[in-house]
């Protein structure tokens, strides 16, 4: 029984760690959550307000730095979509301007 108790106990210390590091699931949510929302507001880019547009490229960039930061293998993957995301929001801006 004393042996469990150790076992669950270095478990629980490495399940932190890794979490504080972001390499897990749970370590990962905050920002990925971040990343849907952003993302997600491609599909109606073209009829938001330049000042939605403008909010939208400002979240892409704090978020490519926080990405930037993480040690996940799959962090680059998300960087990748969200600088195409935010590549459609600069584009979207521009469009809407000449509009203008």
């Amino acid at each position: 029984m004393a042996f469990n108790v150790a076992a669950q106990s270095a478990q629980d210390a490495s399940v932190d760690k890794t979490s504080q590091s972001g390499n897990t699931e749970e370590g990962l949510k905050p920002w990925k959550e971040e990343f849907e929302r952003i993302c997600a507001q491609t599909i109606t880019a073209t009829s938001l307000t330049p000042t939605e547009l403008q909010a939208l490229i400002r979240d892409s960039d704090h978020l490519l730095k926080r990405l930037g930061k993480v040690k996940d293998p799959w962090a680059k993957i998300y960087i990748f979509r969200l600088k195409k995301c935010s590549d459609f929001f600069k584009f979207a801006l521009e469009l809407n301007e000449s509009k203008l």
